[in-house]
């Protein structure tokens, strides 16, 4: 049984459709029947399967409810309570008016088929075949139209009549005056041709026009009718009126090629729209815009304010283009495309695209408006695909969105290939990390100048079935990419941690700025306690520097907790010692940027002189300090020199000379 709701609704749905039609069965089983068709519905609510809504509007049909206003009071009822499936409505009303045509068409079939029996019957009864064929006519629902072979109207019956908006007797003439203009030519030549025996019938779509000149759509099917002689003397016309399923699938076709609330073309129509551009070698400018502000208007305002954001900006934009000849679209959430014929002055086009969407727009008192960012692609080459034009155009969206808001950039194609890539691998870390493709290497971390060893860093690898072996460094990047960083970090915590040696260098591990803040990361850490006694954790700077950060909370426990901390990524911001002065850290570890510019930097550089000046001050609280990263002797002994007490790096894998 369904559950009082869809009950409720079989209900009203009942009623509606008794307003418009007789019902063939007894109220209670036309309920339970809808209400089957209700829970066949919410099944495939959610699938992308049109096949199982299209066949609740057949059945709906098939039950006896086959007239158009069965259609509109089934969607007056359903549409406004289908929050859950009305997706599929769309699908539910196409497999109605396709059940509808082939009914059409079988009482068609029907209808000729009883006309050419009659006109054929026993000539020895004339009388009565003609009496039949009359009462065919007469009682048909389809429209007909009887007709010499020079196209003169003999006869029509009520229904014709009715269809196209006649008074009674008033169709006469010729069977050509009621063809709509634009199809009048091509019917007269086919009846013409079905007149002189080229071909035995018509069967087909097109339009005749009601009384006052409007279209109607309609399909026909023509037959000779033959006298005593067996050759033609009269043209039979069957007429269905089939203008509601026309509308139904241009309403269908409507909602696959646009977007609901924007009205414009959707991702889908717009790739077909830029395909066609770009095979035809025409020289284009794609604009591709995101909405700086949607999340604070859905979050502040509420959504409904959002959506009206996001029409007030279709409506502003197509106004902004009107006439350019230019494509719009919605291609995502707060995202729209623009196809252009080629702009050079395109900084000039996203000034104006920024000062329409200023325009505050009023919710209940509330004056909202947008500024976006937008990526360019500037005369993309020939054969191009949409879709490989579409992904640059949001790679380079993303890459601007990190700069603040308004603003805009073009597309680099090397740049964005690379970038695609890089994003490509990203994507399959998961996958390789289940297929065991990824491990843990140790390296040692040395105290300065004594040579001793204090403990193992931790360092995640790659081993990629094409690329090889795939660094620390890279991996980093590549996890940044995705939500991977926290249980990838753990694990490599819990690698470390099995692998150490009891009574040896303790393991240590550098988390990530979002391992740091996570809330399970004590549990993962008392977890690795359980495996080695003694830990060592990198905790990054800027992670523990934010006012009110769980980072700092989870620093306090593992202080509790006996773990040796270090503050990583050290020497970038002037906060980084009001930092370390409010933490009880054990360490430091230098920024590898840091590192790197001084080894590169002349001696008495500004730079240099402020990391030799900062060292002392960090070595007089108590706290280490690590380097990471260093590669020579010389370098060794300069950052030995400079107050370092801990280092490591590719220097340590060759004896000192």
């Amino acid at each position: 049984m369904p559950s009082p709701p869809r009950a409720d609704l079989a209900v009203r749905w009942a009623a509606a459709l008794a307003e418009v039609i007789y019902l063939p069965r007894p109220r209670e089983t036309v309920e339970a029947e809808l209400a089957a068709h209700l829970g066949e519905l919410d099944r495939h609510a959610r699938a992308d399967d049109p096949a199982p809504a299209a066949a609740v509007g057949r059945a709906l049909v098939e039950s006896g409810f086959a007239i158009p206003d069965c259609l509109r009071a089934s969607l007056v009822v359903l549409a406004p309570g289908a929050d859950s499936w009305s997706p599929v409505l769309g699908w539910f009303a196409s497999g109605f008016a396709e059940a509808c045509k082939e009914r059409v068409f079988d009482e068609q079939q029907l209808v000729r088929d009883a006309m050419l029996r009659a006109r054929a019957d026993d000539a020895r009864d004339l009388a009565a075949s003609e009496a039949r064929f009359d009462a065919v006519f007469a009682a048909s629902a389809a429209g007909m139209v009887l007709s010499d072979l020079d196209g003169t109207v003999l006869r029509v019956n009520e229904a014709l009549e009715t269809m196209l908006e006649h008074r009674p007797g008033a169709v006469s003439g010729r069977v050509a005056d009621l063809f709509h203009p634009d199809d009048r030519g091509y019917l007269l030549s086919r009846y013409a041709e079905l007149a002189g025996g080229a071909f035995p019938s018509i069967d087909e779509e097109t339009r005749f026009q009601s009384a006052d000149g409007e279209p109607v759509w309609v399909r026909i099917a023509v037959t000779p009718l033959l006298d005593r002689d067996g050759l033609p003397s009269r043209l039979a016309t069957t007429v269905v009126n089939i203008t509601h399923q026309r509308l139904l699938e241009y309403r269908v076709s409507y909602q696959d090629s646009h977007d609901p609330l924007t009205r414009l073309l959707n991702r889908g129509a717009f790739g077909g729209r830029l395909e066609h551009a770009l095979e035809s070698g025409a020289e284009v400018t794609v604009l591709h815009l995101a909405l700086d502000d949607l999340a604070a208007v859905n979050d502040g305002v509420g959504r409904e304010a959002g959506d009206h954001l996001l029409h007030a900006t279709a409506l502003r934009l197509t106004d902004l283009f009107d006439g350019s000849g230019a494509v719009l679209a919605r291609v995502a959430g707060d995202e729209f495309a623009v196809l252009l014929p080629h702009t050079p002055d395109v900084g000039g086009v996203i000034v104006k695209i920024n000062a329409v969407l200023a325009e505050a727009v009023w919710v209940e008192g509330i004056g909202i408006a947008a500024s976006a960012s937008v990526a360019v692609a500037r005369l993309p080459a020939a054969g191009t695909q949409p879709e490989d034009l579409l992904a640059a155009t949001h790679i380079e969206l993303r890459s601007l969105t990190t700069q603040g808001r308004r603003q805009w950039g073009l597309v680099d194609p090397a740049a964005s290939r690379d970038r695609r890539a890089h994003l490509r691998l990203a994507a399959s870390l998961p996958g390789a990390w289940e297929e065991g493709q990824l491990r843990v290497d140790g390296e040692p971390v040395l105290s300065v100048p004594s040579g001793e060893q204090s403990a193992v860093r931790a360092r995640l690898r790659w081993d990629h079935p094409t690329l090889g072996l795939i660094d620390e460094d890279r991996c980093r990047a590549l996890i940044a990419e995705t939500g991977q960083g926290v249980p990838l970090g753990h694990w490599v915590l819990t690698q470390a941690a099995a692998r150490a040696t009891p009574g040896g260098p303790r393991p240590y591990v550098e988390l990530t700025a979002e391992q740091a803040a996570d809330p399970d990361l004590i549990a993962a850490v008392r977890s690795a306690l359980d495996l080695c006694p003694t830990l060592e954790l990198g905790i990054p700077v800027a992670a523990v520097c934010e006012r009110d950060s769980p980072a700092e909370d989870n620093l306090g426990v593992l202080l509790e907790l006996d773990v040796h901390t270090v503050l990583t990524g050290f020497g970038r911001a002037r906060g980084d010692l009001a930092c370390l002065e409010d933490l009880p850290v054990h360490a430091v570890a230098l920024d590898p940027a840091v590192i790197a510019r001084v080894d590169a930097a002349a001696p008495d550089s500004l730079f240099t002189r402020t990391i030799r000046d900062l060292l002392p001050l960090v070595r007089a609280t108590g706290t280490s300090i690590l380097a990471g990263g260093i590669t020579t002797h010389p370098r060794l002994t300069w950052w030995t020199d400079a107050g370092v007490d801990r280092a490591h790096g590719p220097v340590f894998a060759h004896p000192a000379p």
